[in-house]
């Protein structure tokens, strides 16, 4: 057995080990595009909306499903939908950019963040990774929707 005596060579070492682990980054910086299998079983938050905070204590959340089904909190209501996403990047919402959601009455700011969230999602055409962001950009946004993982 090999003793390291110094930490930047065990660092390095350890870094290697756990960038050549397909599960642990299945995306890479030469391929930004996740994949369905990558995403399916994620939920991810949303941090910024097209280069707009979130309002504080209003969660706006993605989790994408087995068969690119998606669902989440879109401020006040819950949605759902199905979405493609291609090995380029393509991505939109399937019938006809349809996002089924609960119909809850909501405070006017609130009602304002979620109509901007699911008319840009509804849109959208492109879905990246910018480690540790997934992003998704829509023509109705100047910036794309930025999410953490949940």
């Amino acid at each position: 057995m090999k003793v390291y005596r110094n930490n930047r060579t065990l660092m390095i070492l350890a870094f290697t080990a756990i960038a050549g682990c397909g599960a642990i980054r299945p995306v890479s910086a030469t391929n930004p595009v996740p994949t369905a299998e990558f995403l399916n079983g994620r939920e991810w938050l949303l941090e910024d909306l097209g280069g707009h905070g979130v309002l504080d204590r209003v969660q706006v959340t993605l989790k994408f499903h087995e068969k690119n089904k998606i669902s989440g909190r879109a401020s006040c209501n819950q949605y759902s939908g199905q979405v493609e996403i291609d090995e380029k990047g393509g991505f939109r919402v399937l019938n006809n950019g349809s996002i089924p959601s609960t119909k809850m009455m909501c405070p006017p700011a609130v009602s304002l963040q979620e109509n901007r969230y699911l008319d840009a999602l509804k849109m959208a055409h492109r879905i990246e990774m910018d480690e540790p962001y997934l992003l998704i950009y829509s023509p109705k946004l100047s910036k794309p929707l930025k999410f953490t993982q949940k």
